[in-house]
């Protein structure tokens, strides 16, 4: 009886997690692109009081849960206000941008 190779179920997550990776890597491209993903784009905010828990409220690029994310840290750099979250089930890190402005009133 010829013994079973264990290379099978190897190669089959290999396939599997390649393009999912290149899947991972292009979604992060373009999460860049929105809103709060880079300075060139950072969200608008009316506060500062409400920098934290709008990044709380961010959904997680991997797993796409919306429970809160974890503040790590926060920032300043060139005019704009940078939070660093990470999620808590995959512990992807993420920054996001924000512009503090002032509302003209009148």
């Amino acid at each position: 009886m010829a013994k079973k190779s264990g290379r099978r179920r190897k190669d089959r997550r290999v396939v599997v997690r390649v393009p999912v990776d290149e899947l991972l890597k292009e979604l992060e491209k373009l999460t860049k692109q929105e809103p709060g993903g880079s300075p060139k784009r950072p969200l608008e905010v009316g506060s500062a009081a409400v920098i934290e828990p709008r990044a709380r409220a961010a959904s997680c690029l991997r797993c796409s849960e919306r429970s809160e994310q974890k503040v790590i840290g926060h920032d300043r750099e060139e005019g704009l206000r940078v939070v660093t979250i990470q999620c808590p089930l995959c512990s992807v890190v993420r920054r996001l941008w924000f512009r503090v402005f002032e509302p003209d009133f009148n």
